[in-house]
């Protein structure tokens, strides 16, 4: 059974040894993807550098990855905030498959995970409030973190030490899908409550405005 905020033996199995991850995932110069509705450069890049400035001023390891095939990004590490650019290198038009290999990449390449336990994946593009108070009530034994909409993956969290079981395979099946298919296969799974996010920010996928995940 899931567990979910407010779940009554929380209290008692609180996280005390669990370090989280955050990889932020961009694609801030698209190239040959579909269903994109923003594909302006200036306004992705805008889009992606307003949440991370206000990530970084949170206490996790930050990692964001740019998987655009060209881009202008230099690699940063400083104490907690650590930027990449991994071009995919799969040549598919399944954004999803795309993201798979450089989320993968981040994960082996990353300074700032090598000490992590578990990587919460989170839509480069969006910052969540308050994130950690919601993150410290997960308790350590959870292997999977997922968003209560169904079958979406702006926000996916998982152990470290499972990342290519649950990337592996992707193919030409939406990343969203092959997730959501993941969550069932006996991994102990954590229900997040609903996000709100600190303004109103558009898809990139959809014309459409997100106030909360």
């Amino acid at each position: 059974m899931p567990l979910r905020l407010g779940y009554p033996t929380l209290n008692k199995i609180l996280l005390n040894n669990m370090k989280i991850g955050i990889l932020l995932t961009s694609t801030f110069y698209p190239h040959n993807v579909s269903h994109l509705v923003q594909k302006n450069p200036v306004a992705r890049k805008h889009t992606y550098l307003r949440a991370l400035e206000e990530w970084t001023k949170t206490d996790f390891p930050i990692v964001l990855i740019d998987n655009s095939e060209t881009s202008d990004l230099i690699h940063i590490l400083t104490k907690n905030v650590e930027i990449l650019t991994i071009p995919s290198t799969v040549k598919s038009k399944n954004k999803g498959e795309r993201e798979v290999g450089s989320i993968l990449d981040a994960i082996t390449n990353s300074v700032l995970f090598q000490d992590v336990t578990h990587i919460i994946k989170v839509t480069g593009r969006y910052y969540i409030p308050n994130f950690r108070t919601i993150v410290d009530k997960i308790p350590s034994d959870i292997e999977i973190i997922h968003q209560q909409r169904g079958k979406k993956c702006e926000v996916f969290g998982f152990k470290k030490e499972l990342a290519e079981n649950l990337f592996d395979n992707v193919g030409e099946v939406k990343l969203e899908r092959h997730l959501y298919r993941k969550r069932y296969l006996g991994y102990k799974r954590f229900i997040l409550p609903q996000l709100p996010l600190s303004w109103p920010t558009p898809m990139g996928g959809r014309r459409e405005i997100r106030t909360y995940l």
